[in-house]
């Protein structure tokens, strides 16, 4: 069985590099990331993030897609 975390969680007051950092030292082997859809160039950031993932050997367990349940997005999605 692997532990994962709500990689969320950590990014709210931590760099991607420093959550995932801490997820890791903490013992856990997979993360539920979700995008920052709201960036401006979320794509690249996105792209950034599995490359630190890759870094620390944390893979990603599940993700969700822009369905705006908290009306987070406006009108966008």
């Amino acid at each position: 069985m692997e532990y994962g975390m709500n990689f969320e969680f950590f990014v709210k007051k931590n760099s991607v590099e420093n959550s995932a950092k801490i997820i890791k030292e903490a013992g856990f082997t997979v993360a539920d990331y979700t995008p920052n859809l709201l960036s401006d160039d979320w794509l690249q950031d996105t792209k950034n993030s599995i490359k630190i993932f890759e870094k620390e050997n944390l893979k990603v367990h599940q993700t969700h897609g822009p369905y705006n349940r908290y009306k987070k997005y406006g009108d966008m999605y």
